[in-house]
């Protein structure tokens, strides 16, 4: 059993959330859950950022413009080593 998230938590309004993502596959799930609501449904003014390549992602998240980042393992250990 999964625990909800819970409402009223945040200010009055939905929380902005933006994911940088490289368009593939392993995105899918994100895709459906954002094209059903899902983030909505959970008060979350949901962003899904095009990215053209891992490091991007991660430059996304590690500059502020992305709170989450989705990309190939390879490019997140290297910019994290940097």
């Amino acid at each position: 059993m999964t625990a909800p998230f819970v409402r009223g938590a945040y200010a009055a309004g939905k929380q902005p959330f933006k994911m940088a993502v490289v368009p593939a596959a392993g995105v899918l799930p994100v895709y459906v859950a954002e094209q059903r609501g899902y983030f909505a449904d959970e008060g979350l003014d949901f962003e899904m950022i095009s990215i053209n390549s891992g490091p991007g992602a991660a430059t996304a998240v590690v500059s502020g413009s992305a709170d989450m980042g989705y990309g190939g393992a390879l490019p997140v250990i290297a910019a994290r080593a940097q």
